[in-house]
């Protein structure tokens, strides 16, 4: 376990360390957009979601809007945003007769090869949210060791939306938090707060605190616990002073 040591105010310092244990906030928590993952460090090349929503290319297929089946426009996009050649697209739809069977037959089908297989299938997810004006983010999020790497997507979708009441304003700006809070997990980011000690080098009691992720103690919560602790514990002996102060006085005068 990496440590190190960050001071704060009135003399006060923190010791911090890496978390080796840390949750997969997306498998214990309930509020994080839904997430697709193709992990390339590990031997198989499987689309992860792990608890929550589905999210895959077909998940976003069934969310584009009617009009757009139904219009020349619309299909145009639609197809577009897929990664097939046009030509295979037109044949499947001359055999299905149906426009829309013969897309979700196609996507259904799909089985993405290789990085540049799945880098065309992560970009399709991505093209085709934009055509069921869905917010989302595509990244490429790479580790610290060769082999370290794999491709984040994240979405809003309508039935994530519905279950946290997240405004719509926020939706791509916490769909970019999702990934970057998926790295910081994957790749080790997650740090604690071993310890606090008061300039005389007396450590505070419960000032220990565990899961703040991502590499930015500004950002990651983690030296506002510390300053709030440090503050709390300055309040508390300030009191405890007036206090012992206010009874001297009483032992003078009834002495």
């Amino acid at each position: 376990m990496n440590t190190e040591k960050i001071k704060l105010p009135h003399g006060y310092t923190a010791t911090i360390a890496t978390d080796d244990c840390p949750e997969n906030p997306f498998e214990a928590w309930d509020c994080e957009p839904p997430i697709a993952v193709l992990n390339l460090d590990r031997h198989r090349c499987t689309l992860e979601n792990y608890k929550g929503d589905e999210l895959n290319l077909g998940t976003i297929l069934a969310h584009v809007p009617t009009d757009k089946w139904n219009t020349r426009a619309g299909k145009r996009e639609i197809m577009a945003a897929l990664p097939f050649p046009m030509a295979d697209l037109k044949e499947e739809i001359r055999d299905m007769r149906n426009f829309r069977d013969a897309i979700e037959n196609m996507v259904h089908n799909l089985s993405p090869y290789g990085w540049n297989g799945w880098v065309e299938y992560f970009d399709a997810m991505e093209a085709l949210a934009a055509v069921a004006g869905i917010p989302c983010h595509l990244t490429q999020s790479n580790g610290y060791s060769q082999g370290d790497c794999a491709l984040v997507f994240t979405a809003a979708l309508p039935s994530w939306v519905a279950r946290t009441g997240a405004p719509e304003s926020t939706h791509a700006r916490q769909c970019k938090n999702a990934a970057d809070l998926w790295s910081a997990w994957a790749w080790g980011d997650v740090y604690g707060v071993q310890a606090i000690t008061d300039a005389d080098g007396t450590e505070m009691e419960d000032a220990s605190c565990w899961g703040f992720y991502g590499d930015n103690h500004e950002t990651n919560g983690l030296l506002d616990h510390c300053r709030d602790t440090v503050a709390a514990d300055i309040e508390a002996r300030a009191k405890e002073a007036v206090e012992s102060h206010a009874a001297t006085c009483r032992d003078i005068i009834t002495a």
